[in-house]
């Protein structure tokens, strides 16, 4: 089987790592955080957002369902550190 190649500016990315973004995704719809505004926390060097997106990526590999995932970054409180603040789309 070959393996699909997306181009992102001056790199090549993944399969792997496009569905990492894409769960990732997935969780900021659950929180209904912007996933833009998210990216500029990475951007700006946060610690709390590039520990968030490892956490992330960890449970990706483990296939942690999503709003698992999002139920445990609401009670972590990381969010709130980062001045996001997150709203469930489901009760918990």
């Amino acid at each position: 089987m070959l393996k699909k190649e997306i181009y992102n500016k001056n790199r090549v990315l993944s399969p792997f790592y496009t569905s990492t973004m894409s769960y990732e995704n997935d969780i900021f719809d659950l929180l209904r955080i912007d996933p833009n505004h998210f990216e500029e926390c990475v951007r700006n060097h946060k610690t709390y957002a590039l520990l968030l997106r490892n956490w992330i990526k960890e449970c990706s590999e483990q296939n942690t369902p999503t709003n698992k995932v999002a139920k445990n970054i609401v009670q972590s409180g990381v969010l709130y550190y980062m001045g996001l603040t997150p709203t469930l789309k489901f009760r918990t």
